[in-house]
Protein backbone atom coordinates (compact mmCIF):
# COMPACT_ATOMS: atom_id res chain seq x y z
CA UNK A 1 0.00 0.00 0.00
CA UNK A 2 2.64 2.18 1.19
CA UNK A 3 4.84 1.91 -2.56
CA UNK A 4 1.65 2.42 -4.54
CA UNK A 5 0.49 5.32 -2.58
CA UNK A 6 4.06 6.89 -2.98
CA UNK A 7 3.85 6.11 -7.04
CA UNK A 8 0.64 7.13 -7.83
CA UNK A 9 1.66 10.92 -5.71
CA UNK A 10 4.86 11.17 -7.48
CA UNK A 11 2.95 10.66 -10.83
CA UNK A 12 -0.03 13.38 -9.92
CA UNK A 13 2.21 15.72 -8.94
CA UNK A 14 4.61 14.77 -12.23
CA UNK A 15 1.37 15.76 -14.33
CA UNK A 16 1.01 19.03 -12.45
CA UNK A 17 4.13 19.97 -12.69
CA UNK A 18 4.41 19.49 -16.94
CA UNK A 19 1.08 20.91 -16.78
CA UNK A 20 -0.53 18.23 -19.04
CA UNK A 21 -4.25 16.58 -19.47
CA UNK A 22 -3.19 13.66 -17.14
CA UNK A 23 -3.12 10.07 -17.35
CA UNK A 24 -2.18 7.41 -14.56
CA UNK A 25 -2.25 3.90 -15.44
CA UNK A 26 -1.96 1.22 -13.61
CA UNK A 27 -1.80 -2.71 -14.43
CA UNK A 28 -0.34 -5.86 -12.94
CA UNK A 29 0.73 -9.11 -14.43
CA UNK A 30 2.20 -12.57 -13.24
CA UNK A 31 5.79 -12.88 -15.07
CA UNK A 32 6.64 -16.60 -13.75
CA UNK A 33 7.17 -16.43 -10.04
CA UNK A 34 6.82 -13.03 -9.87
CA UNK A 35 4.47 -10.52 -9.89
CA UNK A 36 4.59 -6.68 -11.40
CA UNK A 37 2.89 -3.67 -10.67
CA UNK A 38 3.50 -1.29 -13.50
CA UNK A 39 2.80 2.78 -12.56
CA UNK A 40 3.06 4.95 -15.46
CA UNK A 41 2.32 8.72 -16.64
CA UNK A 42 2.73 11.36 -18.87
CA UNK A 43 4.09 13.82 -16.56
CA UNK A 44 7.30 15.91 -16.89
CA UNK A 45 9.23 13.10 -16.63
CA UNK A 46 12.70 12.97 -15.36
CA UNK A 47 16.52 13.34 -16.69
CA UNK A 48 19.42 10.57 -16.38
CA UNK A 49 20.66 12.98 -13.91
CA UNK A 50 17.27 13.23 -11.94
CA UNK A 51 16.88 9.03 -12.55
CA UNK A 52 20.18 8.36 -11.24
CA UNK A 53 19.28 9.76 -7.75
CA UNK A 54 15.59 9.24 -7.91
CA UNK A 55 16.16 6.43 -4.75
CA UNK A 56 18.39 8.15 -2.81
CA UNK A 57 17.18 9.12 0.88
CA UNK A 58 16.03 13.26 0.85
CA UNK A 59 16.93 13.67 -3.04
CA UNK A 60 13.81 15.68 -4.36
CA UNK A 61 12.98 17.84 -7.66
CA UNK A 62 9.44 18.98 -5.82
CA UNK A 63 9.39 22.68 -4.02
CA UNK A 64 10.33 23.32 -0.42
CA UNK A 65 7.15 22.12 1.64
CA UNK A 66 5.67 19.43 -1.22
CA UNK A 67 8.19 16.44 -0.85
CA UNK A 68 11.11 15.59 1.14
CA UNK A 69 12.46 12.77 -0.73
CA UNK A 70 11.87 9.91 1.11
CA UNK A 71 9.14 8.24 -0.93
CA UNK A 72 11.09 5.92 -3.41
CA UNK A 73 13.74 5.61 -0.98
CA UNK A 74 11.24 3.90 1.40
CA UNK A 75 9.64 2.42 -1.30
CA UNK A 76 12.76 0.51 -2.56
CA UNK A 77 13.72 -0.42 1.02
CA UNK A 78 10.28 -2.06 1.56
CA UNK A 79 10.20 -4.10 -1.66
CA UNK A 80 13.56 -5.12 -1.30
CA UNK A 81 12.72 -6.37 2.42
CA UNK A 82 9.95 -8.27 0.58
CA UNK A 83 12.49 -10.19 -2.38
CA UNK A 84 11.03 -7.16 -4.22
CA UNK A 85 12.51 -4.49 -6.60
CA UNK A 86 11.37 -1.20 -8.24
CA UNK A 87 12.79 -0.01 -11.84
CA UNK A 88 11.83 3.29 -13.43
CA UNK A 89 12.31 4.24 -17.07
CA UNK A 90 11.55 7.69 -17.76
CA UNK A 91 12.52 10.54 -20.40
CA UNK A 92 11.97 14.29 -20.07
CA UNK A 93 8.40 15.32 -21.22
CA UNK A 94 7.41 11.96 -22.27
CA UNK A 95 6.44 10.58 -18.73
CA UNK A 96 7.85 7.75 -16.02
CA UNK A 97 7.03 4.28 -15.86
CA UNK A 98 7.69 2.39 -12.47
CA UNK A 99 8.02 -1.40 -12.89
CA UNK A 100 7.61 -2.84 -9.23
CA UNK A 101 8.63 -6.57 -8.77
CA UNK A 102 7.41 -8.66 -5.83
CA UNK A 103 7.61 -12.61 -5.79
CA UNK A 104 4.50 -14.36 -6.66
Amino acid sequence: TQVLMNLLTNAGDAIAEAGVAGRIRVATRREGAAVLLIVSDNGAGMDERVRARAFDEFFTTKPQGKGCGIGLALSRRLLCESGGDIALESQPGQGTCAAVRLPA
